[in-house]
């Protein structure tokens, strides 16, 4: 939502398909995508530091796991 509080409608299947600003999820499941936004953190709580949406692609896109991720 944005500060008016107009949203968009989110759809994993049109996500996934996406490819924008550098960011490709077409190798991504909606687990991998999902961790990815968890580690990206958000504005409500405090967020991993040095990790924010761009590294967090790019460590689940290096891991295929988000078990696997060390920073």
């Amino acid at each position: 939502m944005d500060r008016f509080g107009n949203g968009e409608e989110f759809i994993m299947e049109k996500t996934l398909e996406t490819v924008k600003d550098g960011l490709c999820f077409q190798d991504f499941d909606q687990n991998l995508f999902t961790g990815m936004c968890i580690l990206a953190g958000c504005d409500f709580l405090p967020s991993v530091p040095g990790i924010g949406t761009k590294r967090a692609y790019s460590l689940i896109s290096k891991h295929k796991n988000i078990d696997l991720v060390r920073n």
